[in-house]
């Protein structure tokens, strides 16, 4: 219970620093809000990828190069984003924000490209899961995108 406060209040803080600097100077502006959208994407295909709970070599795999792909993340880099999308996913219920920050911020061909890395998380393991399933259909609505894209 101590560790959630703490946790909680750790991220209140960070985001309140990355809000004021983000007002600051557009340039890191624009780093900030990149960096919260592949966080957002992070955490999307990480959630789809555990939601059997087994996170398997070849969904990592797959983030990997689907974040190489969509936002030239280094692998380094992607690493450092699935331990924060695992640590945001084992701290919050439900990812359905995540997935409204992306409506906003991505244009239709962003989202188009994040929903194919979507698809590609879930056939990773070999098997098309009732709840994930489900998750793409959710994301897919909530992206305003149509689920024939």
């Amino acid at each position: 219970m101590q560790q959630k406060k703490i946790l909680k209040s750790t991220i209140g803080a960070i985001l309140t620093a990355q809000d004021q600097t983000f007002h600051k100077c557009p340039r890191v502006r624009s780093r900030a809000k990149r960096h919260n959208v592949e966080l957002a994407v992070a955490i999307l295909l990480v959630d789809l990828a555990t939601i059997d709970q087994n996170f398997e070599m070849q969904e990592y795999n797959v983030i990997v190069d689907g974040l190489r792909r969509l936002f030239g993340t280094t692998p380094r880099d992607v690493s450092a984003l699935i331990n924060q999308a695992q640590l945001v996913i084992a701290n919050l219920r439900g990812t359905a924000k995540f997935a409204e920050l992306l409506k906003e911020e991505l244009t239709h061909a962003e989202k188009t490209s994040v929903l194919s890395v979507i698809n590609e998380v879930i056939d990773a393991d070999g098997e098309r899961d009732g709840f994930e399933l489900y998750l793409l259909n959710k994301f897919t609505d909530i992206l305003g995108l149509s689920p024939s894209e």
